[in-house]
């Protein structure tokens, strides 16, 4: 491959490797999003469980 015709393919592999490498940092990121989001609403969901149920929520101490 010589000429313009190497340069279009070698800037269409350096395009499709940005979109890839943008996708996967999207991917990672909106991935960590989501499981810090679930951790927090499943700790609400525990201490709101425990306010109705009138015990002691995870992690916390009853007075004794």
């Amino acid at each position: 491959m010589t000429g313009t015709y190497a340069g279009y393919v070698l800037a269409a592999y350096a395009v499709a490797f940005v979109l890839m490498a943008g996708l996967t940092l999207w991917t990672v990121l909106g991935a960590r999003q989501a499981k810090r989001e679930l951790a927090r609403t499943e700790a609400e969901s525990a201490l709101f469980s425990a306010r109705r149920t009138g015990a002691a929520a995870p992690g916390r101490r009853t007075q004794s």
